[in-house]
């Protein structure tokens, strides 16, 4: 991860100047809608993977992982270490694993990922060979458009899916905000895995815009060339599962929490690398017993909605699956697993100098088999050899809890969800 650093250290001479619409009266604000995306299926393997790709350098993998990564390989998938992703799974079926809102990106309206822990703006388009764009809706360039030349974009995924690109600068609106120019990353190539994934047309990275992977200059992410235009420059993030949840711009919904919003001032580290990084020293509760982590709590925590799981040190989950009884770490399925019919107990996570509440109901990410006998489980572990993680507080966070992103003030906030 020392990369990150010096590339962090280089931003301010590489970001593109992007033009942002100031209307006469700035943007009262507004809200998008986002639905789970059908057809697509809770992997344990993929999601985990995925996650170890997205935050590691180097990391060691449990040899469930390393075979699934080596099976990856021997399909004849170029791997490359994941850089911007959406949380894809391997093979359709069903489940919200993935979310999509609508946006339009010059004169098409495309569906896309919003994932704030990437900070790219990608899309399928009418560049895009036409064996390779299945049923997506495309983005179609056109007299307005203004093509970079030179520049280029190259994205490895997770599950072995790869894309890359040009860059055309574009007007991209979310609700009623737009950025008159905006880089969007238009896919000349897209592998197989992701053409047959319908639903999502890119994706839309709400991270900060550090390690954003347009070449030879970087470019500033969506929000954060359109937050000057807003009332306020906040983001909400209101994911709900089998529903339709919804981010808003601009502002922060009184009917979508209950209490008082806690907020929490970013981690020292969060900007250079780029993310949604905050402290997670206080230790950790399961059910209302406090403990202390001794393993890799400070390193802080990633709020991720492009992570399916919640991931934690192994010494937290062990700790948590110890409550529960008859579970079990399976070497084969890469991760813990438990009897269905288990009742799980609520953990209360790091968040700053406060805890953050993820009720029992949300700790079964998947059943294993047809029967429903044995699940695996939405915590899981870092690793007991990756002490330089972060905790990821991934979309199972986001399910149980209102989160608001304040880019502006460099601070991120939780709040009890309305039922």
């Amino acid at each position: 991860m020392h990369s990150t650093f010096l590339l962090a250290a280089a931003w301010a001479s590489y970001t593109l100047a992007v033009p942002v619409t100031l209307p006469e009266a700035q943007n009262e604000g507004f809200t998008v809608p986002v639905v789970h995306t059908p057809n697509t299926k809770r992997d344990p393997l993929s999601a985990m993977y995925q996650a170890y790709q997205r935050y590691g350098d180097g990391i060691e993998m449990p040899a469930a992982l390393l075979e699934f990564a080596n099976n990856l390989q021997s399909d004849g998938k170029t791997h490359q270490k994941r850089q911007d992703s959406a949380s894809v799974a391997a093979t359709p079926t069903s489940k919200d694993v993935e979310y999509w809102c609508p946006v339009q990106v010059g004169v098409n309206t495309l569906n896309l990922n919003f994932d704030t822990g990437s900070n790219a703006l990608w899309v399928f388009s009418s560049v895009t060979p036409a064996d390779q764009r299945g049923s997506h809706n495309l983005y179609t360039p056109n007299g307005r458009s203004l093509k970079k030349l030179g520049y280029t974009w190259s994205i490895g995924y997770a599950d072995g899916s790869k894309a890359a690109g040009v860059v055309y600068m574009d007007k991209v609106q979310i609700g009623s905000a737009t950025v008159t120019s905006q880089a969007v990353q238009a896919a000349t190539s897209v592998s197989s895995k992701f053409v047959s994934k319908s639903g999502i047309d890119g994706l839309l990275g709400l991270g900060y815009s550090a390690f954003n992977n347009v070449s030879p200059q970087r470019s500033g992410t969506w929000f954060a060339n359109a937050m000057s235009s807003l009332r306020s420059g906040v983001f909400t993030a209101d994911l709900r599962p089998g529903a339709v949840g919804a981010y808003t711009f601009g502002f922060i919904d009184p009917e979508r929490y209950t209490g008082s919003i806690t907020y929490q001032a970013l981690h020292s580290s969060a900007l250079s690398k780029g993310w949604w990084l905050i402290d997670a020293s206080k230790g950790y509760k399961v059910g209302t017993q406090q403990f202390t982590d001794t393993a890799g709590s400070s390193n802080g925590a990633v709020l991720d909605t492009g992570t399916t799981l919640l991931l934690m040190s192994d010494q937290v989950v062990k700790t948590y699956y110890s409550k529960v009884p008859s579970s079990q770490y399976v070497a084969s399925r890469g991760g813990w697993v438990f009897p269905c019919s288990a009742t799980l107990p609520d953990i209360q996570v790091p968040f700053g100098s406060s805890f953050a509440t993820i009720p029992g109901k949300y700790m079964n990410y998947v059943a294993l088999d047809s029967q429903n006998v044995s699940c695996f489980g939405s915590l899981q572990s870092l690793g007991s050899q990756n002490t330089a993680l972060p905790y990821i507080y991934g979309d199972i966070f986001f399910k149980a809890n209102y989160v608001v992103f304040d880019m502006k003030n460099d601070k991120v906030g939780f709040a009890t969800k309305k039922n």
